[in-house]
């Protein structure tokens, strides 16, 4: 069983000097806790986190990773997550070791909204800033994942 948790970053300040740079916005980081929480009340404990390295993703990450009590050693930027587009980030899920039993991938919209569409066969109405859905596949390989084995996709945060 592979576990991918989906996080879209927490509420960004509307202005910076470019987008990759836009902060978390003070409402932002204090969703991000409050989200972050209901992860944990869930049991998420990721092996490993993937996050864009654009400021409001890669904060929204550290937040969870602090709260979760998961190392930031644990957090891996990857820059392939900042407007890649759900096929892009799907084939570097599936480049993800396999000794990684839960993955949580922390990025932006639309791009992990059409990600959840592709690989799940329940829709998910809305991926909201700070949103976090839990996708789970009958695999053992991440090279696998599909909508074929997705046994179950569930929001649990946001």
């Amino acid at each position: 069983m592979k576990t991918l948790i989906i996080l879209r970053h927490a509420k960004a300040e509307k202005n910076g000097p470019s987008d990759f740079e836009r902060k978390l916005s003070d409402e932002g980081k204090i969703a991000a806790e409050h989200n972050a929480g209901q992860m944990k009340q869930h049991g998420i404990n990721p092996d490993l986190i993937i996050s864009s390295p654009a400021k409001r993703a890669l904060k929204t990450a550290k937040i969870t990773a602090k709260i979760l009590n998961i190392s930031d050693n644990l957090i891996i930027e990857d820059l392939q997550i900042y407007a890649a587009g759900a096929s892009k980030l799907i084939k570097l899920l599936r480049h993800t070791d396999d000794s990684f039993k839960e993955v949580m991938l922390v990025g932006h919209n639309p791009d992990l909204f059409e990600m959840i569409e592709e690989l799940s066969p329940q829709p998910v109405d809305v991926l909201r800033p700070g949103d976090a859905v839990m996708l789970k596949f009958e695999t053992n390989s991440w090279q696998k994942i599909s909508a074929e084995n997705c046994v179950s996709t569930k929001k649990i945060a946001g």
